[in-house]
This record gives C-alpha cells, sequence and structure tokens, in this order.
C-alpha cells in the first residue's frame, strides 16, 4: 500500500521516457507517493560532438513550469530525472539545473547526476565499470562528468541507441542489458554504473550483485535512493540493490 502519508516526492521527466515511472512505482516504499511532470522532447538524434542537444533548449525554459506544476503538491524533495540532461554541460551547469527546480517547486531539489555521485561515494565506489546507451560523444561526455568527479572510469560501453524517440531504448530487455553488464571488463573496478534513467534495468541489479560479487548503480534507483534521503526515510528496501538495502 502507497500513499503520500510519509512523504510526496517529485520527479521532472523528458517526455519520452517511458521507464523511470513504472520502476519508480515498483520500488516505492509504503507510505511514499512519486508524482511526474513532463517537459519537452530531449534527444541526441543527428548531433556531432561539440553541438548542444537537440531539444534541450525547449527542456529548460519547460523546467521552470514544471517545478512550479510540483510545487502545488507540496513535494518533500525533487529531482530532474535525467541523466545526459544533467551531466552532459558539467557541473555548474548541473548544480544550477537543482537551483532552478529548489527556487521553483519550493522544496529541496536534486538531478540524477547529482544523486548518482552520491550514490557511488556511499557505497565505496572509485573505480567504475560503466554501461550506457548514448552516442560516442555523449558517453565520452560522461566518462568525462565522473573522473572530473573523483572518479575512475577502468571500462565504458556505449550502446548508441538512445537518438530520436529512444526506441532502441525502449525495446532493451533484461537478458540483453544483464549479458552486457556480465561481459565488461570487472577486474578492476570496484562496482558498475548503468547509466540513463530511459534505461529498464530495476529487474536485474540484486542478481548482478550476487553474480558478480559488486555493487551495480542505476539511474533510476541512485534517482530514488536520494529522493528519499532528502525526504528522511532511510528503510531498507529489498530485491533492487545494495544501494537501496
Amino acid at each position: 500500500m502507497t500513499g503520500g502519508w510519509r512523504a510526496r516526492i517529485g520527479v521532472i521527466v523528458p517526455s519520452g521516457n517511458v521507464a523511470l515511472e513504472p520502476e519508480f512505482y515498483q520500488m516505492l516504499p509504503d507510505g511514499v507517493s512519486a508524482h511526474f511532470s513532463r517537459v519537452g522532447r530531449w534527444s541526441t538524434q543527428g548531433i556531432d560532438i561539440g553541438h548542444d542537444i537537440s531539444g534541450t533548449d525547449k527542456v529548460d525554459a519547460e523546467l521552470p513550469r514544471a517545478a512550479e506544476e510540483l510545487k502545488e503538491i507540496r513535494p518533500s524533495a525533487v529531482a530532474f530525472g535525467c541523466t545526459g540532461g544533467s551531466f552532459y554541460k558539467g557541473n555548474k551547469y548541473n548544480e544550477e539545473l537543482a537551483r532552478l527546480i529548489s527556487e521553483r517547486a519550493d522544496a529541496p531539489a536534486t538531478t540524477t547526476s547529482s544523486a548518482v555521485l552520491e550514490a557511488l561515494s556511499t557505497l565505496g565506489l572509485k573505480r567504475l565499470s560503466v554501461l550506457n546507451p548514448y552516442q560516442d560523444w555523449l558517453s565520452e561526455r560522461l566518462k568525462d562528468f565522473l573522473t572530473c568527479n573523483g572518479f575512475e572510469v577502468v571500462t565504458i560501453k556505449n550502446l548508441c541507441i538512445l537518438e530520436g524517440s529512444g526506441t532502441g531504448l525502449h525495446s532493451t530487455t533484461a537478458q540483453y542489458t544483464y549479458q552486457l553488464v556480465k561481459d565488461l571488463d570487472q577486474k578492476k573496478a570496484d562496482g558498475v554504473f548503468i547509466s540513463c534513467t530511459g534505461y529498464k534495468t530495476i529487474e536485474i541489479l540484486r542478481v548482478l550483485e550476487e553474480d558478480l560479487q559488486k555493487p551495480v548503480v542505476s539511474a533510476n534507483q541512485a534517482t530514488l535512493w536520494k529522493l528519499l534521503r532528502m525526504s528522511k526515510i532511510e528503510e531498507a528496501i529489498r530485491g533492487y540493490g545494495s544501494l537501496l538495502e
């Protein structure tokens, strides 16, 4: 049974994301409700390295409106649920997004990228194997973002399937992602990070951790974990990896 009698968390989601909401609903503890506001299409299609992401200006313009919509529910915390959309311009931009959302939603705010950094640090991870669905240029920016924040990326694999409507990303299976992570070079890594809130991963996190004997962090898992901590809820949630447990 869920509801907002313990906390109401808000999440701003890019319009094409079909993974974050169902994964949140699956992981939510009793008494916590999740509420969503969507912003314009966020796409990497046809963009060369060094250029801004198509549609990002629209997303940026809609963030204040989306945050103000969530203000109506009096949230305990709000997140911008988009990894690439928060890390791709670096730390300063990522921090500015959280500040803007906090002001407009009148609540503590974070981004998925900030949640991931804190989650990795909390688990004591320094050397990472990384899986992401991005094009080459955005995968490189992810590597730079992690490196600039003190992590060593020992191996990174990008699938080049996040573009346009994200259809390729939406059709990935748990078996496919499980095998991709298993095939990453794990020898020097402390743990694994799977990036992108549009990537469905939570059903395989516990099994991956058991098979690899290493922590596995996903974007949606880390975002929910941070929102719950910001809402003063730190109970163990079983079945979705050691971060939540």
